[in-house]
């Protein structure tokens, strides 16, 4: 059985605590990100099952709106209305590739 070593999960607990307001306001920026791309591929996921079309409004196609989003929102942020950041793009399309990354393992694999 291999056990963390106690000095790494000492050094992690103490940069938990030591976290800044700074990283704490960049974190829940973040978490927005998330929530928002979660929300847009739900109501993609479910527009095809409520309109069945659930063969073309799939967990991979719906992905597609994510990601044209992040990256428009981080384009709309480059002209000056905001700080564009590619970890933005990511934190925004982390869920729904978690997601479609899962229903793919377990029904298609």
């Amino acid at each position: 059985m291999i056990r963390p070593k106690c000095g790494i999960v000492t050094f992690a607990l103490i940069l938990s605590l030591l976290q800044s307001d700074a990283a704490a306001e960049i974190a829940a920026d973040k978490e927005e990100h998330m929530l928002v791309g979660t929300a847009i591929y739900g109501i993609c996921i479910g527009f095809g099952y409520l309109s069945g079309t659930e063969d073309w409004f799939n967990y991979k196609t719906c992905l597609i709106p994510v990601g044209i989003i992040a990256l428009d929102k981080e384009r709309y942020d480059k002209k000056g209305h905001g700080t564009p950041e590619w970890a933005d793009v990511r934190a925004t399309v982390a869920i729904p590739v978690i997601i479609a990354g899962v229903t793919y393992t377990v029904y298609e694999w």
